[in-house]
């Protein structure tokens, strides 16, 4: 087993932030670097775990991760976030980001 290089780091990353966008899988983003499969694999489930994890400490918010680990489509245009109106209160409204 080759010892990685010094830019695979960087490479896992961005195979990373690809899948989270792109909703495809580990095997889709992978093409051009097969190697670095396992890798990302690894990563992959600690992304989730890290996720599954945020979703149990704020019930409330919408999960990013699907039941079967595959991420929510975003949608183009759109904030991850959400901004939303808190009712009236002395005819006054508060809008947040």
């Amino acid at each position: 087993m080759s010892a990685k290089g010094a830019g695979d780091g960087e490479t896992v990353q961005r195979l990373l932030e690809h899948l989270l966008e792109s909703g495809g899988t580990i095997e889709d983003v992978c093409a051009a670097r097969p190697d670095l499969i396992d890798e990302v694999r690894q990563r992959w489930r600690e992304v989730r775990s890290i996720q599954a994890e945020v979703d149990d400490l704020f019930p409330d918010r919408v999960p990013t991760i699907g039941d079967d680990g595959a991420p929510f489509p975003q949608i183009p245009g759109v904030a991850a976030w959400a901004s939303y109106t808190a009712p009236a209160r002395n005819g006054c409204s508060a809008t947040s980001p």
